[in-house]
């Protein structure tokens, strides 16, 4: 039975020259199939914490808007407190952002090495 060689092994066999040009080809793809596995796993994982963050800052941003439910006192504190919870929520939504974009392409590498 013919043993069938991925397109992942060919690539490396092309940039490899010697006996142990497949064998270290299928050793690499092996590593970096299981590398990219457990890195995806773990971000994976840590999108859920920073969607946490996320809510949390949606929420506190409509808490600040509504000046917690006190009379606004300080116009200027009140105007910075809307400004500042902004920011924060819109630099944990970058983050998750390119969070995502993170996992997407470790996912588009994984289909590659397996290919």
């Amino acid at each position: 039975m013919e043993k069938t060689i991925s397109t992942f092994v060919k690539n490396v066999i092309s940039i490899l020259s010697g006996d142990n040009a497949e064998e270290t080809g299928i050793k690499i793809q092996k590593r970096a199939s299981a590398i990219l596995s457990a890195q995806i796993a773990a971000k994976v994982a840590a999108t859920l914490s920073l969607e946490d963050t996320v809510e949390t800052l949606k929420l506190r941003l409509t808490e600040a808007r509504l000046n917690s439910g006190q009379l606004i006192i300080d116009n200027n504190k009140y105007v910075q407190k809307l400004l500042d919870t902004q920011y924060e929520l819109k630099v944990a939504e970058n983050s998750l952002e390119e969070h995502l974009s993170d996992v997407t392409f470790l996912e588009e590498q994984l289909v590659i090495v397996k290919a």
